[in-house]
């Protein structure tokens, strides 16, 4: 490699892609932080309960746009 060498050409036919987040976590009942992220297994019901009244995390499935 040199310094020559121009790689915006080849960087152009890559593209970083995501899965469609599925899960929500927030901290709390009133606060305006949460973050997005897809799970491949999604907490069920008893879990999302659990951590909800004892760590006080609450997680909330998103529904998806299909």
């Amino acid at each position: 490699m040199d310094e020559f060498t121009d790689w915006s050409d080849a960087m152009k036919a890559y593209q970083f892609t995501s899965p469609e987040s599925n899960v929500k976590l927030s901290f709390g009942d009133n606060t305006t932080l949460y973050y997005l992220y897809h799970a491949e297994n999604v907490p069920n019901r008893f879990q999302r309960w659990m951590l909800l009244k004892v760590f006080g995390v609450k997680l909330e499935v998103v529904k998806t746009h299909d």
